[in-house]
C-alpha cells in the first residue's frame, strides 16, 4: 500500500506538474522560433521545439496512464487484502463465527478476482517502469527518430499492448522517453549556446595618433573601491 501511495504522490504531485511547466516553456520557445523564422539567429527552429513538445506529451500520457493503473490497483488491493484477511481468520479459528460469516457475505468477490487477474501475477506498471535491453532500446530509437508524430505512435503501441498484439517494448518506458528528451534538448541547448557566441560582436579598433613617435610608455592599473548612491553596495573600477 505504501509503495503504491508513494508512486501515486510522486506522479501526481511532481511528475505531472513538472511536465506541465515544461510544456509552457516549450510553447514560449516555439512562439519565439516562429517569430524569428527559419533564418533567425536564435539557435533553434520550430521543428526542434515541436519535437520536444511531442516527447513531453508522450511523457504526460504515460504519467496519466501510470496514475490510472496505480489508483485502480489501490482500490482492488483493498478488496483483496480484506478477503485475504478473512481467509486467514477462517483457517486460524476452529469454528466459523457469525462475524466471519457476515464479512464473507458482504465481500466483493468480483473485485478480488479482478485484482488476482490483473495485478497479482504481473503488474501492468511493468509496461512503463520495467527495465529493457539495449537491443530493444536501439531498435525502438531508430523507429522513433523517423516517426512523424510520437504521441500518435505511442497511442497506437499502447492499443496494441492492450489487444495482446506485438508492440514496441522500449518506447512506452519512462526511462526511454526521458533519455530521448534529454538528448534532443541537449542538442537544442548546444545550438543556442553556439548562436549566442556567434552573436557577440566586438567593436572596431580605434587608432590613436599623436603625430609623433612614441618611444616610451607606461601603463598603470589601479583598483578604486567606492559606493553606489546612499547604499552600502561597493563597486570596483579599474583605472588605467
Amino acid at each position: 500500500m505504501s509503495g503504491l501511495e508513494n508512486l501515486r504522490d510522486v506522479v501526481h504531485q511532481n511528475m505531472i506538474p513538472a511536465l506541465e511547466r515544461c510544456g509552457i516553456i516549450l510553447s514560449r520557445l516555439l512562439g519565439l522560433a516562429r517569430f524569428h523564422g527559419p533564418q533567425g539567429s536564435i539557435g533553434f527552429t520550430s521543428p526542434q521545439i515541436a519535437r520536444l513538445m511531442d516527447v513531453v506529451a508522450c511523457l504526460s500520457l504515460v504519467a496519466h496512464k501510470i496514475l490510472l493503473v496505480v489508483m485502480d490497483e489501490l482500490e482492488l488491493f483493498t478488496a483483496f487484502s480484506s478477503w485475504l484477511r478473512l481467509e486467514i481468520d477462517k483457517h486460524v479459528s476452529s469454528t466459523v463465527s457469525d462475524e466471519l460469516t457476515e464479512k464473507e457475505a458482504t465481500m466483493d468477490n468480483g473485485r478480488v478476482l479482478q485484482y488476482i487477474q490483473r495485478y497479482l501475477a504481473a503488474s501492468p506498471l511493468a509496461l512503463y517502469l520495467d527495465k529493457i535491453g539495449q537491443e530493444d532500446w536501439a531498435k525502438d530509437l531508430a523507429v522513433v527518430d523517423d516517426g512523424p508524430s510520437l504521441l500518435d505512435m505511442l497511442d497506437k503501441q499502447l492499443q496494441k499492448h492492450d489487444a495482446g498484439a506485438p508492440h514496441m517494448t522500449a518506447f512506452p518506458k519512462i526511462d526511454f522517453l526521458v533519455d530521448y528528451l534529454s538528448t534532443r534538448a541537449g542538442v537544442v541547448f548546444k545550438d543556442i549556446a553556439e548562436a549566442e557566441r556567434r552573436s557577440v560582436h566586438f567593436g572596431r579598433m580605434t587608432r590613436l595618433d599623436i603625430a609623433s613617435p612614441i618611444s616610451r610608455f607606461d601603463v598603470h592599473m589601479t583598483a578604486v573601491v567606492g559606493t553606489v548612491g546612499l547604499g552600502e553596495e561597493h563597486f570596483r573600477q579599474w583605472v588605467f
